[in-house]
């Protein structure tokens, strides 16, 4: 009595591991409701959890072939709810359709090889060759992230591993059971293995999932917190802590600091409201990110107040910077009324000396920028001159 208890006890981690990430990928959705892939993992873990405790506890009902037939159920509505998941997480599907043909012929399947040509070793295989292949068909429409971050790597390879492990693992140890109508054949070296490869691989790659999801859920809420959301370049937080980034990579690191500032912002404000301002704002933000090359940072550092970062950027590369953008400011529409002045921006520059601190070459920029408004506006100035 106390081996079939612990047998039971078990063979119950497997079905109790899966309500956890049920529950875990649930919670995942709540956070993030519109993504709705989390739902259907969800239901995968959950389907998967009932099928192992089913299979494990419920006596009903008497008939074995109904019995198994529902146990099977159970696994085939988890793999096809999981790979959906999966799957809709990065643009695809395998859609309603296709999941339904699935489905009947599982169950066409599983019914022929338990009552119409009974087969215990052709029912062993249909119920799970067709698991497999519907996990390798998943991969392969994931090979892309094979290429992609860390935490995205780790999903397709274990999902790829955990597809082709069907396979082998089914067509060996199902060689290795003595007698393949066995009555004890949760005994077997098959079911083990089964129940170890799904613990195991399952559990890592729900895990990995998982890991991904918080990763990028994660790496949203920074860019929620660093981005200013009216023109879509960094607000000062986010451009400050790039900066400070910067300036972790060696004091001699050089970089060209530009600050942009629109002349008469509170004129455009009060004469077409601040509907009108807005426009304006986020019309500059496009055009900085639509001038920008890949190395520069940008941000919006105050209310009408811009700042470029470059890199490794010299004097001579952040006048080309000034003249493009003047040439892209001169030419843009933003919205306002044929009557309204056209808009203006002024500009102070500081290149980094050595040593210099960021705040240091901030402050000689700001005075840049203040000769230039102080001297007329529409114009540039660098620090020093």
């Amino acid at each position: 009595m106390n081996g079939e208890v612990q047998s039971l006890t078990l063979n119950l981690i497997g079905p109790c591991t899966f309500l956890v990430f049920a529950v875990a990928f649930l919670w995942a959705w709540v956070i993030s409701a519109e993504r709705h892939y989390l739902l259907l993992i969800a239901a995968c873990c959950l389907l998967a959890s009932v099928g192992g405790i089913f299979r494990l506890v419920v006596g009903w009902p008497s008939d074995v072939g109904l019995y198994i037939f529902i146990s099977s159920s159970f696994y085939i509505g988890a793999t096809l709810a999981g790979c959906e998941g999966i799957l809709r997480r990065y643009g695809h599907r395998i859609g309603v359709g296709a999941a339904l043909l699935i489905i009947v012929a599982s169950a066409g399947l599983t019914l022929y090889f338990l009552y119409v040509q009974p087969s215990f070793v052709a029912r062993v295989y249909t119920q799970n060759f067709i698991p497999g292949a519907i996990f390798l068909y998943t991969a392969l429409r994931l090979v892309r992230l094979a290429r992609a971050s860390y935490s995205e790597r780790a999903v397709f390879w274990i999902l790829l591993l955990f597809a082709i492990q069907f396979f082998p693992r089914t067509v060996v140890t199902l060689t290795m059971v003595a007698d393949p109508v066995v009555g004890n054949f949760s005994g077997t070296v098959f079911w083990q293995a089964l129940q170890l490869t799904n613990a195991v691989l399952g559990t890592a790659l729900l895990l990995a999932i998982l890991v991904a999801e918080l990763s990028e859920m994660i790496d949203r809420l920074q860019i929620e917190r660093d981005v200013d959301r009216l023109t879509g370049v960094l607000n000062r937080r986010g451009f400050e802590d790039r900066a400070e980034k910067i300036l972790e990579q060696g004091p001699e690191r050089a970089f060209a600091l530009i600050l942009i500032d629109i002349d008469h912002f509170k004129r455009v404000n009060d004469t077409f409201g601040h509907a009108a301002g807005d426009d304006v704002l986020r019309g500059l933000g496009v055009l900085m990110q639509s001038n920008a090359r890949k190395a520069e940072i940008l941000g919006r550092i105050g209310g009408e107040e811009f700042a470029i970062l470059m890199p490794d950027g010299n004097r001579e590369g952040a006048r080309m910077v000034v003249m493009r953008l003047q040439r892209a400011i001169a030419a843009a529409e933003f919205g306002l009324p044929e009557h309204a002045p056209s808009i203006a921006v002024s500009f102070g520059i500081a290149v980094r000396q050595p040593n210099e601190p960021y705040l240091a070459c901030f402050k000689r920029a700001d005075m840049a920028l203040y000769k230039a408004k102080d001297g007329g506006r529409k114009k540039a100035v660098f620090a020093g001159e």
